[in-house]
């Protein structure tokens, strides 16, 4: 009898430690997601396979007229939403538009994309569409995604961009003026 006690007990203790392994995943996943306030991160390449398959996913991009002109755009494919040139910063001056949640909150509602919107944010290497993706993400918007790397990537050993990651880096289409 003792033998199936201690079994017993074992077993609940494996059940215990099950349990509160679990309830502990769904505690960091919670407090993580609290902490985010966005709804992450997003590599180019999921980013396209989610403007490509989702009708109520659009690409956002934050950087500035300057950038667009200068550097390129990506270059959608035709089954996809418009991209949105939304500038988070105004150049030259780099300061953020005061005015960007309310312009873009008012361009997803002419594009009829609501708050279940999936909205991909770009900038130049993923600091700007973080900042803005939080944001949105503030404004009821729970599908707000940083694109890792953003459009050119980080620098390689040489200073230079769009060869380590990013749009340009992972071969996506993309247009320059």
């Amino acid at each position: 009898m003792a033998l199936l006690g201690a079994w017993i007990f074992r077993c609940l203790g494996g059940i215990t430690e099950y349990l509160l392994i679990g309830l502990r995943n769904v505690v960091v996943l919670a407090t993580k997601r609290c902490v985010l306030n966005y709804g992450g991160e997003i590599s180019v390449s999921e980013c396209w396979d989610l403007l490509s398959q989702s009708p109520n996913a659009v690409l956002i991009d934050v950087r500035t007229n300057a950038e667009w002109a200068f550097v390129g755009m990506p270059n959608l494919g035709a089954d996809m939403n418009p991209i949105i040139p939304q500038q988070w910063a105004v150049f030259p001056t780099m300061t953020v538009d005061p005015n960007f949640a309310k312009e873009l909150a008012a361009t997803l509602q002419k594009m009829q994309l609501g708050h279940d919107a999936k909205l991909c944010f770009l900038c130049r290497s993923g600091v700007r569409s973080l900042a803005a993706a939080r944001t949105m993400w503030e404004l009821g918007y729970k599908e707000t995604y940083n694109i890792t790397g953003g459009f050119e990537g980080d620098p390689d050993n040489e200073g230079h961009r769009g060869q380590v990651n990013g749009w340009k880096a992972a071969g996506l289409p993309w247009r320059q003026n």
